[in-house]
């Protein structure tokens, strides 16, 4: 038996082999005509009254779902209003990250001002919040998962790869790895990540996504990102990660029996 769920515009290699790039997998938002959503490897911006291809393609990109709104809006001035609660909602986050970097400037003024005192300044305040820095300790390179509910699984999986771009950026940066096991596979890709607490979102996007073979024969197949996960980030810097995370009561496609899954991961180049 295999059990499987789409993958909502994750990255997944063999979901985009498949799939063609104008096939729309999932929708953002629906307007009185247009359709903000993603495919296999893009945003896009479908016209219901003209079925077929996006009228416009964007790059799987931070940089690209912003274009993919602002253009969306020009064409569903209604949807303004959605767009600025997500801004509004993720500005108390960015204020927050803002002052943590006002740090830097402080350490500048003490290093001129108490000169001998700076090595002791920078070990108090490295690695604690925010985007994480350039430097960090090693995290590991496993993760471990356990399910019970439905189907019981326990096992620690090897890191296969990992991928880190622009983590001290205010806006933007992306942290991706992937484990693989004999019986699990887990992916984790964050965009605008953070240390502390989350959710699985579109916006900005964060999945989470496991596959499961508990027994011989069966699959399982999940794809976490409207908030069916949670994560709290432990560990955050420019070459790793590590945290936990923990989906609840998740019911895969073709089952009527929920799982649980909590694990831990840690990744590093």
């Amino acid at each position: 038996m295999k059990v499987s769920a789409p993958n909502e515009g994750s990255s997944v290699e063999h979901v985009q082999g498949r799939i063609s790039p104008d096939t729309r997998l999932g929708t953002i938002h629906a307007g009185s005509r247009y359709v903000l959503g993603f495919g296999p490897d893009s945003y896009g911006i479908w016209d219901d009254f003209s079925k077929g291809a996006p009228v416009e393609h964007f790059p799987a990109t931070d940089q690209g779902r912003n274009a993919a709104w602002q253009r969306y809006v020009e064409l569903e001035p209604g949807a303004r209003e959605v767009l600025e609660a997500a801004q509004d909602a993720a500005r108390p986050q960015l204020e927050q990250t803002g002052r943590r970097r006002r740090w830097p400037v402080l350490v500048a003024i003490l290093v001129v001002v108490a000169g001998g005192i700076i090595a002791l300044v920078v070990a108090k305040s490295g690695g604690n919040g925010g985007n994480g820095g350039a430097t960090g300790v090693a995290v590991g390179r496993e993760a471990h998962i356990d399910v019970s509910g439905g189907q019981t699984l326990s096992e620690d999986i090897p890191l296969d790869s990992f991928k880190a771009s622009g983590i001290q950026a205010v806006f933007g940066g992306v942290v991706d790895a992937r484990w693989k096991g004999p019986t699990a596979e887990l992916h984790i890709e964050l965009h605008s990540p953070t240390t502390g607490q989350g959710n699985t979102t579109q916006i900005p996007f964060r999945v989470i996504e496991l596959t499961l073979t508990p027994t011989p024969g069966t699959t399982i197949e999940i794809s976490s990102s409207h908030g069916e996960c949670s994560f709290n980030v432990e560990n955050l810097h420019d070459t790793g990660f590590s945290g936990t995370f923990t989906c609840s009561g998740v019911v895969a496609p073709n089952s009527t029996t929920p799982i649980d899954v909590k694990g831990t991961f840690a990744a590093g180049s």
